[in-house]
């Protein structure tokens, strides 16, 4: 099963009272669609994106996909009259089996989050369809000729944002009957519903709106600023001279050469990380020196593990982490991937949320210098 993301970007934003598309304009320094395209581009379930945009905007998402190396969006798509025209022509662009997986996301639900994604995603592998929604807060009234015609009980409605997930032979049934019938849905997911299939409405936080109006700009710009303003973030050195004894490991990778004598099992970039998890509380390395301590444990994976529990003790969880390697010896470029792969697993973070920098100089043993930010969990 693959998993291939139709972002809908087309739109004329009408609503939000700009003179640009919406999802062009900038927030705290970044464009809305960035926001949702580093979403997607982050999660490792997700294959492919394809984004839907209007002729004469094309280059401009070209360039903002390009300065933001999301390496995930293959296609561009021109848009229709309609978003559920812009859609299916997504849906049409596809090169997929009947039960791969279509995504189709507003470009303008920048607050989804990846367990909500990936709860949809799941849903959609097993009933077919599912939709992302949450129960209706407001009391909503049936009205005729501008009168109450009665009440809709508020505990049988939800309202459905993005994404509206299905399997790829489901999707294209659903869209190419609506385009034959002239039939234009209110969402994606009503498509299915009218070949009398069941769609999985799988809940999500009241977070996860579509920006449409200007007081949702607003909304969401307050929202983004105090992500910023709670973003904090360590720094943890570790070095060592070399002595021929055993293996080089860094970053929990056994490298082909010798290291030196040092504590624990010599791993100075999993030291040099534990520091920056524990500045980024405030505390000191010593802290977690004396934990581990504490708790017997003398190598360096504990150490990272003691370090982040007190992380998520405090009510944070690990963003991304930047790691640079100076070496005098051996190369380490080829082991670059294995490293940022074995630290993302341990940090539990995505591989792509871990950047690891190497370089050889002659005068110094092994040394690394680890930077980490972590956000409100």
């Amino acid at each position: 099963m693959r998993v291939k993301a139709v972002i809908a970007a087309a739109g004329n934003s009408s609503r939000a009272g700009l003179q640009v598309n919406k999802l062009l304009y900038n927030i705290h320094g970044k464009p809305i669609i960035a926001y949702t395209l580093e979403i997607f581009q982050k999660l490792n379930c997700v294959d492919e994106i394809i984004l839907v945009v209007k002729k004469n905007e094309q280059i401009i998402f070209e360039k903002i996909v390009e300065d933001y190396n999301f390496t995930k969006v293959t296609k561009f798509v021109i848009g229709g009259a309609t978003r559920q025209d812009s859609v299916h022509n997504g849906i049409e662009s596809l090169e997929a089996e009947p039960n791969d997986i279509v995504l189709i996301h507003n470009g303008s639900n920048i607050f989804v989050t990846p367990d909500e994604i990936m709860a949809v995603i799941i849903a959609a592998d097993r009933y077919g369809a599912s939709v992302l929604g949450f129960p209706a807060k407001d009391t909503v009234k049936q009205y005729r000729k501008g009168f109450v015609d009665h009440t809709v009980p508020r505990s049988e409605l939800w309202q459905v944002q993005t994404p509206q997930v299905m399997k790829y032979k489901l999707a294209k049934e659903a869209f190419d009957k609506a385009y034959t019938d002239g039939f234009q849905g209110t969402d994606d997911v009503s498509l299915v519903e009218r070949l009398d299939k069941k769609v999985k409405l799988v809940k999500c936080s009241y977070k996860n709106f579509k920006i449409t109006t200007r007081g949702d700009l607003e909304l969401a710009e307050a929202m983004l600023l105090k992500t910023i303003q709670d973003i904090k973030r360590g720094i943890g050195q570790d070095s060592q001279l070399f002595i021929e004894k055993e293996p080089l490991v860094l970053g929990g990778v056994t490298i082909d050469d010798k290291c030196c004598e040092a504590n624990s099992d010599e791993d100075v970039v999993l030291h040099a990380l534990s520091d920056a998890l524990i500045s980024a509380i405030g505390k000191g390395s010593a802290y977690v020196e004396e934990m581990c301590a504490k708790y017997g444990i003398n190598d360096s994976k504990g150490y990272v593990k003691k370090a982040l529990e007190f992380v998520k003790r405090a009510g944070y969880k690990v963003a991304n982490v930047a790691i640079r390697i100076e070496t005098k010896r051996p190369t380490l470029e080829k082991f670059t991937p294995y490293m940022e792969r074995a630290v993302s697993r341990l940090l539990q973070i995505t591989d792509n949320a871990v950047g690891i920098t190497t370089i050889n100089r002659k005068e110094l043993g092994v040394q690394a210098l680890a930077v980490v930010s972590i956000i409100p969990s």
